[in-house]
C-alpha cells in the first residue's frame, strides 16, 4: 500500500509488480521458443510455393463466393413479392463483394509468394508481406461477417415471408400474378397458408361469382359483402392423402363423410417451408463454406508470418539463401 507520508508503495506491492513483469517476459520467450521453427532455404521455397498454390485455391474459393451471392440474388428476387420489408441485396451483395475481394487480394498473393521462393526476387517484398499481412487480416473479419450473416439472415428472412405472405393472400382473388405465383408456391413447397391452412379460412380469397350467395352457409359466412368460408385454394391438397381432395368447407366434417378424420391438405405453413428451402439450399451451405474460407484465410496469415519473419532474418544477416535460420510468430 501506499505510505500516507510520502506516498511511495510498500516494498510487496513493488515486489509482486517486479515478478508479474518477469513472468510476462519468461512466458513470451517460452511461447517464442515452442513457436521457433528452423528454416533451411529449401523450406522456405517450399513453404512460399505451398502459399502460392493456396492462394489459388482462395481464388477459386472467392469465385465460388461470387457465384453464390448472384445464385442467391436471383433465387430472393423471384420472391421478393412474398418477402414485406427485406432488403434481399444485402447478403448476396456481401458474398459477391467479399469473393470479388479474395479474387483480386490473392491474385496478387500468388504472385508475391511466387516470388518469394527465390533468393533473387524475394528481396524487395520483405516489407510489402507485413502489409500483406495486415490486409489479411482485416480481410478475415470481412470473411466472418459475411458467414454470421448467412446464418442469421435465416430469421429476418422467415419473419418477412410470414408478412409478406398474409398480404399476398389477401390478394390471391385480385391480383393474377400473386395468384399464380401462390399456387405455384404451395404446389412446389408442398404448404399451404402463411404459417398453415387455416390462413386461408380469415381472407376473403373467393370471388363472389364462384360461389353461391343464397347459399344458406355461404350468407352466415358474409361480413360486408366479403364471404369468409372455411375454403383453401386446390394447390393446398396433398396428393398423398388416400381419399379425393377436400379444399371446400374443410372443418365441417358432417359433409365428408365418417371417414373424414384428418384433413387433405398441406400442414406446413410456407413461411417455414421458404426459410427452411433458402436456409438449407442456399444461406446455411453458403455460410459453412464461408466459414471454411475464413479459417483457410487464418492459416495462410500464420504461414505468411512464418514465410515472412525466415526471409527477414536472412535479409538481416545480408544473406538471403542462407539456413538454418529461425523463425517465430511474433
Amino acid at each position: 500500500m501506499a505510505s500516507p507520508e510520502n506516498g511511495t508503495l510498500s516494498p510487496s506491492i513493488e515486489y509482486l509488480g517486479i515478478y508479474l513483469v518477469k513472468a510476462a517476459l519468461y512466458g513470451r520467450l517460452a511461447m517464442s521458443a515452442i513457436l521457433a521453427i528452423p528454416f533451411t532455404e529449401l523450406r522456405r521455397h517450399r513453404l512460399a510455393k505451398s502459399l502460392a498454390a493456396l492462394a489459388g485455391i482462395a481464388v477459386l474459393s472467392g469465385a465460388v463466393m461470387v457465384l453464390l451471392g448472384v445464385y442467391m440474388k436471383v433465387k430472393l428476387e423471384k420472391r421478393m413479392q412474398l418477402l414485406d420489408n427485406y432488403n434481399g441485396d444485402v447478403v448476396p451483395s456481401m458474398l459477391m463483394s467479399s469473393g470479388i475481394i479474395l479474387v483480386l487480394i490473392f491474385s496478387c498473393g500468388i504472385k508475391i509468394w511466387n516470388d518469394c521462393a527465390y533468393p533473387g526476387t524475394r528481396k524487395k517484398f520483405v516489407i510489402v508481406l507485413l502489409a500483406y499481412q495486415i490486409i489479411l487480416f482485416l480481410i478475415s473479419w470481412v470473411i466472418l461477417t459475411t458467414g454470421c450473416m448467412c446464418f442469421t439472415h435465416t430469421y429476418f428472412i422467415n419473419d418477412a415471408f410470414t408478412r409478406g405472405l398474409k398480404g399476398a393472400l389477401g390478394s390471391y382473388k385480385k391480383d393474377m400474378d400473386i395468384k399464380t405465383t401462390i399456387d405455384d408456391m404451395q404446389m412446389k413447397y408442398k404448404c399451404c397458408g402463411s404459417n398453415g391452412h387455416s390462413d386461408w379460412y380469415a381472407i376473403s380469397w373467393i370471388n363472389g361469382v364462384d360461389i353461391n350467395i343464397e347459399n344458406a352457409i355461404v350468407k352466415s359466412k358474409m361480413k360486408h359483402d366479403e364471404v369468409f368460408l372455411d375454403h383453401v385454394p386446390f394447390s393446398c391438397c396433398d396428393p398423398s392423402s388416400m381419399r379425393p381432395c377436400v379444399d371446400r368447407f374443410v372443418r365441417n366434417k358432417s359433409l365428408h363423410g365418417k371417414k373424414y378424420t384428418s384433413v387433405t391438405l398441406y400442414k406446413t405453413g410456407c413461411a417455414d417451408a421458404l426459410r427452411n428451402h433458402l436456409e438449407k439450399i442456399i444461406l446455411k451451405p453458403s455460410g459453412i463454406l464461408v466459414l471454411i474460407i475464413w479459417a483457410f484465410n487464418l492459416i495462410m496469415i500464420i504461414l505468411a508470418q512464418y514465410l515472412r519473419t525466415s526471409i527477414k532474418n536472412a535479409v538481416d544477416k545480408g544473406n538471403l539463401p542462407a539456413h538454418e535460420y529461425s523463425t517465430r510468430l511474433r
